[in-house]
């Protein structure tokens, strides 16, 4: 009777355990995919605000040559298009930039250069650190050759996202070695039926029960915690969709 009802008590806590760490990993995907939301979302709204200020980069860009691309490096920052501008010869190479290179690192691809050469703006979010940009690439025509356009955007909000979606993520990585522990810990052999048992010496048998409770105690903030765990990603979720709210409100009203 008493083996049954070890082995009753460890299957309940190893469902407990179970279900915390599914919540760990939906948490953590749920993350992931705010995340992915709130990049295309950042892309969509600045690439908005480059193509309305498109004709006045044209015309500042249309003498051509390296003058030009600094009166329309002037305008873009001038209109906080832009905190870096760069631009590049369709094969890569960086030909001008302004005031100094985006501490991010980026290359288009085949599909985007193809893009990028058929007239229509491209514009990927990029992290390279602590720094986040808006990339936005347009090509245009300078003394009969092609050029690319390139106007990087401090997104300080997805920044500071970005820095609190790692921190999270740690989190989650401790969380989930704590829930291994603690199954293993659940799985740990008891005595087995049958054998003889000794008295074990004093210090020994108060070791093992001093063990036992900080067993239990782990195991069952482990479990206590599901409920505080489960509002905690409620409350993450509804704070991603007030940060999305608020970083396209600012780029609406720039």
């Amino acid at each position: 009777m008493a083996d049954l009802q070890r082995t009753s008590l460890r299957l309940g806590v190893l469902l407990a355990l179970a279900v915390v760490a599914l919540f760990e990993v939906l948490g953590l995907l749920q993350g992931v995919r705010s995340a992915r939301r709130l990049r295309t979302r950042v892309a969509h709204d600045v690439q908005g605000q480059v193509e309305k200020a498109w004709p006045r980069l044209r015309d500042a860009l249309s003498p051509g040559g390296p003058p030009a691309w600094n009166e329309a490096a002037s305008v873009a920052i001038g209109l906080d298009l832009a905190t870096e501008v760069e631009v590049l010869d369709p094969k890569g190479p960086v030909l001008f930039s302004r005031p100094t290179v985006p501490p991010v690192a980026h290359a288009l691809g085949a599909v985007e250069r193809a893009r990028v050469a058929g007239g229509r703006p491209v514009t990927a979010v990029v992290q390279s650190g602590p720094s986040a940009r808006a990339l936005t690439y347009v090509a245009f025509g300078d003394a009969g050759r092609v050029r690319i356009l390139c106007l990087a955007t401090r997104v300080g909000d997805l920044e500071d996202e970005l820095r609190e979606r790692r921190q999270v993520l740690l989190g989650h990585v401790a969380s989930l070695g704590a829930l291994l522990l603690a199954a293993t810990l659940a799985l740990l052999p008891g005595s087995e039926p049958g054998k003889a048992k000794t008295s074990p010496p004093a210090a020994l048998h108060a070791y093992a029960q001093t063990a036992g409770l900080r067993r239990d105690a782990f195991l069952g903030e482990k479990f206590l915690n599901l409920t505080s765990r489960f509002f905690g990603y409620m409350n993450h979720g509804i704070f991603h969709k007030h940060l999305a709210r608020r970083t396209q409100h600012k780029f609406r009203r720039g």
